[in-house]
């Protein structure tokens, strides 16, 4: 990935890149879920491509929150010769993109119960103040605190962005 924009590709042309070279040797079917943007500071575009990772959501300081859904490609790593398509967005100032894998929704507390998109939405949405370094640290200690005493089952991985 690092060397895709070293050469200056693009997003889907680094995923495109990424895949040739993982399925070409994988007689397992390993794959990764990836998701690859570019943020342009000047114009306020985010240009990115979603290799089968879960939809990172935009939370406005409103309350209004979207998700960059449009429909997402492979998994990484499993059918060569996939060619991956590439979407644009703006991200408007104070506005929260937060990027998530699948273990932090689907945690699950002593009764087996998943973290979910809900409840996921509903965080996010008291953190219009907050910095991204604190919107992480909160949101694990939240995670944390709803599994209680359960097992960790799943990788808790989240990156996040604050456009000031």
């Amino acid at each position: 990935i690092r060397e895709g924009f070293a050469l200056g590709l693009n997003p889907s042309q680094i995923l495109t890149e990424a895949n040739a070279r993982l399925s070409a040797h994988n007689p397992n079917m390993m794959f990764v879920t990836l998701f690859v943007a570019v943020f342009n500071l000047k114009d306020k575009t985010l240009v990115y491509a979603n290799g089968g990772h879960c939809p990172p959501l935009i939370a406005h300081k409103n309350g209004r929150i979207r998700y960059l859904d449009k429909i997402h490609d492979l998994v990484v790593g499993a059918v060569e010769d996939f060619k991956y398509s590439e979407y644009q967005d703006n991200l408007n100032e104070d506005e929260i993109l937060l990027l998530y894998t699948d273990g932090i929704t689907e945690a699950q507390n002593e009764k087996q119960e998943l973290f979910s998109d809900n409840r996921l939405e509903k965080f996010i949405k008291t953190q219009a103040n907050s910095s991204a370094q604190e919107i992480l640290d909160r949101l694990y200690q939240d995670i944390i605190a709803y599994r209680g005493k359960a097992i960790q089952s799943d990788d808790i991985t989240a990156i996040c962005f604050k456009h000031l």
